[in-house]
């Protein structure tokens, strides 16, 4: 039925809220391409002023890089009128943040429709990630321990203290397996 297991919303409720979040998206993205024609359009105004101010001073544009260099001047001052605006900030922001909700819907259908089937989810991927990497450091702290252990003197007072903190290996297990692992 429509009834969701473990008080999860139903698939149709889901499906309902990620299209509405995919239309806001698209909308937020009509604002912010609007902007950018904007920017597009002062951009061609101010190759044209530059051009015909070249005419009036009378100097010629020769080569194709001289055109493309006044090209990328208008087009960076056209893109930051636009871009500085406190509209387009909004405007960006909006699209950012409408992307986001979308993305974090897509990825939580995603990870119900593998789970069904068995597959690992992102989630639990990242998660056995997260771990593997803190095994690796407490491996890494551990080899350094040894290491120290290995480095130092063999006095009966330099041994001591790392049988205090080992209480259930024997006195002598440390020394026999690092003499064990120097003869490999």
């Amino acid at each position: 039925g429509l009834e969701a297991p473990d008080g999860e919303k139903p698939q149709f409720e889901r499906q309902q809220k990620l299209a509405a979040a995919w239309l806001q998206y698209q909308d937020a993205m009509g604002t912010y391409n609007r902007l950018m024609l904007e920017a597009s359009k002062g951009a061609l105004g101010k190759f044209e002023s530059l051009l015909a101010a070249r005419e009036e001073q009378g100097r010629k544009l020769e080569t194709l890089r001289e055109v493309y260099d006044l090209w990328v001047d208008a087009a960076e001052d056209g893109y930051a009128e636009v871009s500085l605006s406190p509209e387009f900030r909004a405007a960006y922001g909006d699209l950012v943040n409408k992307q986001m909700v979308v993305r974090k819907l897509v990825q939580t259908e995603v990870e119900r429709f593998t789970g069904q089937f068995g597959m690992p989810t992102r989630t639990e991927v990242d998660s056995t990630a997260r771990r593997m990497q803190e095994l690796r450091r407490e491996m890494r702290a551990l080899q350094e321990r040894l290491d120290a252990l290995e480095a130092a003197p063999s006095s009966p007072k330099a041994a001591k203290p790392a049988v205090a903190k080992s209480k259930s290996t024997p006195s002598k297990a440390p020394a026999k397996k690092a003499a064990a692992r120097r003869s490999r």
